[in-house]
């Protein structure tokens, strides 16, 4: 018995991460057919396409999600090395209120630039190219998006919840709060895509064809 298990735990870690990147797929998909004006849910199919894109949006997300490790480790060396003690006071106080807020305003800064880097990969740029601040700019001044942003924030962050909850419990329950994160994970994709249309100039919808906009074969 004792073998076997690591035997069977390599396919279900496979599985596994098929299917989290076909849901990063489709979730980019989604993306993709809201800005070019579409509101008929997308297929799943072609399969191929969808993982495609899935391992885009994942190679994108691990990026972001190093760099936010890099910030998390950057402010943790600074918290050690400060003399936090009862005498150090008001100077004591004000530097770990100021490395805080820093800590928050670089955190969402980051968010809100993958948020706009997921829209220019839904638009087929390459990686390096949804990265580039400069080619986000227009987008990112953007009020309206800005104000997107923050309603797809505040919708997903209870998925995030539903999603540890779904991991701590193997239950019914467990599985009811997977559905919950994934649709929470859909309405802010569908947020912040059609403030990204907005954002772009492209609030005009287009012909769809069973879900997917015409001209889009990627």
């Amino acid at each position: 018995m004792g073998t076997s298990q690591p035997l069977l735990a390599v396919p279900f870690l496979v599985a596994s991460m098929a299917t989290a990147t076909a849901l990063l797929g489709y979730l980019l998909r989604v993306f993709e057919t809201t800005v070019d004006g579409g509101e008929i849910p997308p297929s799943f199919r072609p399969l191929g396409s969808t993982l495609r894109r899935g391992c885009r949006l994942a190679v994108l997300s691990a990026g972001y999600a190093i760099l936010l490790v890099a910030v998390f480790a950057v402010v943790l060396a600074v918290f050690t090395r400060l003399p936090f003690s009862a005498a150090v006071g008001f100077a004591g106080s004000m530097a770990f209120f100021l490395l805080s807020t820093t800590t928050l305003v670089a955190v969402l800064a980051i968010g809100y630039t993958y948020s706009i880097a997921v829209g220019r990969i839904a638009e087929g740029t390459t990686l390096l190219e949804a990265i580039d601040i400069r080619l986000q700019r227009p987008v990112l001044l953007d009020g309206g998006y800005a104000i997107a942003w923050l309603i797809a924030f505040l919708i997903v962050v209870p998925g995030w919840g539903f999603l540890a909850a779904s991991f701590s419990r193997r239950t019914i329950v467990g599985v009811g709060a997977v559905f919950l994160a994934f649709y929470a994970h859909l309405v802010s994709i569908r947020v912040l895509a059609r403030g990204y249309r907005s954002a772009t100039g492209r609030d005009s919808p287009s012909v769809e064809t069973n879900g997917e906009p015409i001209g889009r074969s990627r």
